[in-house]
């Protein structure tokens, strides 16, 4: 697979096939995280893999709890179209019933290093654990939403406690659907050549 195949052929998907993924396909997810660019290379990220069942089930109950606190925001963000609340609640307090969460952390040594730098760094990374997914066949979701629910402190308290802040979760698994890729708006980008 070409590198551009999967830039634009990546989707967030939201269902996924009760399909477990592979140990090895865990690793080199999470491995590409680790490879990606960070300002000075302080490398800020710390990704906790779940991939057992129960553990994945002690996360959606949590988060339950950040899908019903995220509500308010999604249905200010999708006042034009509110039939999209419900669903959106549903994946985000099943993950789509991924097999695979994974939990990205700022370390607790980076905040003060320039937060937004070291955000961009984490970005890059979680980028590059979509792409690697995408490569083997794996779909994946990239979310925030659960700290938006209030229950990031949660996650980080229960899965990670001295690990820094909960940032972004990101589902993976089997693709249980073939979303089409999103009109992409037209005004985001200039040149100057």
């Amino acid at each position: 697979m070409e590198l551009k195949d999967a830039i634009y052929g990546r989707r967030s998907i939201r269902k996924f096939k009760d399909i477990p993924i592979a140990e090895e396909d865990i690793r080199e997810i999470v491995e590409a995280g680790t490879m990606a660019p960070s300002g000075t290379n302080i490398q800020p990220w710390y990704y906790v893999a779940i991939a057992h069942p129960e553990t994945l089930e002690e996360l959606r109950k949590i988060a339950a709890k950040g899908a019903e606190g995220a509500t308010p925001m999604l249905a200010e963000r999708f006042k034009d179209h509110p039939e999209v609340v419900k669903p959106t609640t549903s994946f985000i307090a099943t993950f789509g019933n991924a097999p695979l969460v994974v939990l990205v952390f700022l370390r607790p040594q980076n905040v003060e290093s320039g937060r937004d730098t070291m955000i961009q760094g984490i970005g890059a990374g979680i980028q590059n654990m979509l792409l690697t997914a995408y490569e083997k066949g794996i779909g994946s979701c990239w979310m925030t939403a659960l700290i938006s629910g209030g229950v990031g402190e949660e996650i980080r308290l229960r899965f990670a406690p001295d690990k820094g802040e909960l940032v972004a979760t990101v589902a993976f698994g089997y693709s249980e659907q073939d979303p089409k890729m999103p009109k992409r708006k037209d005004d985001r980008s200039e040149f100057i050549l």
